[in-house]
């Protein structure tokens, strides 16, 4: 049987049926659109669950806190002596010393002769994550520069302002030569990040020029309260709650780092007051920016890096960016330097990723003058 297709009705218009036509038309249209906002709304539903599920402080992952205890000055910090022997595999500990730095070699608060101690302040990348303690990056350092002595004062989730503090209280203290201030981009935002996003920790503020610490002491949040506090601002990345808020006009787009002036004021303060705090303590300052994954594409930190860097060296110390080493090398191998999911730490540096860092930062501060001085001289 021969299939035709059905004739027009004689009774029906060329206008008419151009309508016909054209209302059908929009129909398909608007049907599609309509799929197409119903799977990027799945996606969109789906990618903050799982931001609930991996980046809020967990109330079903107990274990996951052990590591950490509710600090009235810091929001959080290193519960010493926890260790746990096997947490990455069998004979991968991850460990908290007495005094609260990452690994259980205990540090006397006097530096041994002939080695060149140095404090490394910073969040998750610096501490860690995902790593074994004789693994981290920190650790390499010692390997490759047998005179270098690396204490760990990084905490996850921490960012510059909790990193500044923790070392003015717990590093300061120590003798050192250097202390190495790291820092991933994201750790700038979170200097200023809303109370009622759920960040139990105190805030960094600059008054008449001079940075004061707010916030102080920290509230302690009951775990749940704070569960949803955290929930809720990944909520807002739900694309349906996005057009709520531009439909009632309560949206307020976070500005870009290199253009939000408050920022970038608070950031320079903080770096100011660390090469002091430095300097009290005969030490020198050098800052480390440590890329992640996305930004092998570019990001906010390159526009804003040459700002921060001019003004660290303005203030006697170094700046250190890591991001053309990363950039330098070929997809797969940039690739290779990260851990996957469902890996714990996934995004952070893997064990190759932690070799090369601590390889790219030795031979960075063997180029500065000033520490390199230091290592030609033990102290």
């Amino acid at each position: 049987m021969r299939c035709t297709s059905p004739k027009p009705r004689l009774d029906e218009s060329p206008l008419r049926r151009w309508r016909r036509r054209l209302v059908k038309g929009l129909l398909g249209t608007l049907g599609a659109v309509a799929l197409l906002a119903t799977i990027e709304g799945l996606i969109s539903f789906a990618i903050v669950a799982r931001s609930i599920a991996n980046k809020t402080s967990p109330i079903l992952r107990a274990s996951r806190q052990k590591m950490t205890r509710f600090d009235a000055e810091l929001g959080w910090s290193p519960t010493p002596g926890h260790r746990d022997p096997d947490a990455l595999g069998p004979g991968r500990a991850t460990s908290i010393g007495a005094q609260g730095f990452r690994g259980m070699r205990p540090v006397t608060p006097q530096v041994e002769p002939g080695r060149l101690r140095v404090v490394i302040a910073g969040d998750s990348f610096a501490f860690g994550t995902g790593v074994a303690d004789e693994e981290t990056w920190a650790r390499g350092l010692e390997r490759v520069e047998p005179k270098l002595e690396t204490v760990n004062l990084a905490v996850g989730g921490y960012g510059c302002d909790q990193a500044f503090l923790r070392y003015r209280r717990d590093g300061a203290a120590l003798e050192h030569q250097i202390v190495l201030f790291c820092f991933i981009t994201e750790d700038l935002r979170r200097m200023v990040v809303p109370p009622e996003w759920g960040a139990e920790k105190p805030h960094l503020v600059v008054r008449d020029g001079v940075l004061a610490v707010a916030g102080v002491p920290v509230k302690q949040v009951d775990p749940t309260l704070r569960f949803l506090r955290q929930a809720g601002t990944f909520v807002q990345e739900l694309r349906l709650v996005q057009l709520l808020d531009r439909a009632i006009g309560s949206a307020a787009p976070r500005p870009a780092l290199s253009q939000d002036g408050a920022l970038r004021e608070l950031s320079r303060a903080l770096f100011a007051e660390l090469a002091t705090l430095a300097k009290t303590r005969g030490a020198h300052l050098v800052v480390l920016h440590l890329p992640v994954e996305s930004e092998r594409g570019g990001g906010s930190i390159d526009t804003l890096a040459p700002e921060l860097a001019q003004h660290v060296r303005a203030q006697g110390g170094d700046w250190i960016d890591l991001l053309d080493e990363f950039r330098g090398l070929n997809e797969s191998d940039h690739a290779a330097l990260f851990l996957r999911a469902p890996e714990y730490g996934a995004g952070h540096y893997n064990v190759s990723g932690c070799a090369r860092v601590a390889d790219w930062v030795h031979a960075r501060l063997s180029a500065l003058p000033v520490p390199s001085t230091h290592l030609a001289d033990g102290r």
